[in-house]
């Protein structure tokens, strides 16, 4: 599948992991879906634990709250992305092929635009971890 410009909104979404801890030391991963374009964010599922169906509900509320799916969603290559479950939905969602490559960049710092991933969105750590 050739790269495909964020050249619009709701053309290319991002979707990646990040991983926090809460104040009591256990993992908090933090599932964000960005639109590349706008650089909006989408989604953003919190959880101790995210299991490929509960990324396919909040995929599909993202798609349902933000007018439909994109015509891209890229993802890199994580174990959270390669199930049978995450393939099977995309492949069901009209203008949602699966577009996978490495979150590394070729030249300079990575992008979202050049690798495939979902940058940290700003604030969420501040947002949703601390408890300041």
């Amino acid at each position: 599948m050739p790269i495909v410009d964020a050249d619009a909104p709701n053309v290319a979404w991002a979707l990646d992991f990040q991983v926090d801890l809460t104040v009591d030391g256990k993992t908090a991963p933090i599932a964000s879906m960005v639109d590349e374009h706008t650089r909006m964010s989408l989604s953003n599922i919190v959880d101790r634990s995210i299991t490929a169906d509960r990324l396919i509900e909040g995929s599909d509320k993202a798609f349902a709250t933000w007018g439909g799916s994109p015509h891209v969603l890229r993802m890199d290559n994580g174990p959270e992305f390669i199930s049978e479950a995450v393939r099977a939905f995309c492949a069901g969602s009209v203008g949602c092929p699966t577009f996978h490559r490495a979150c590394r960049g070729t030249t300079g710092s990575p992008s979202p635009s050049t690798t495939g991933c979902a940058a940290p969105v700003g604030g969420v750590r501040d947002q949703l971890i601390d408890c300041k």
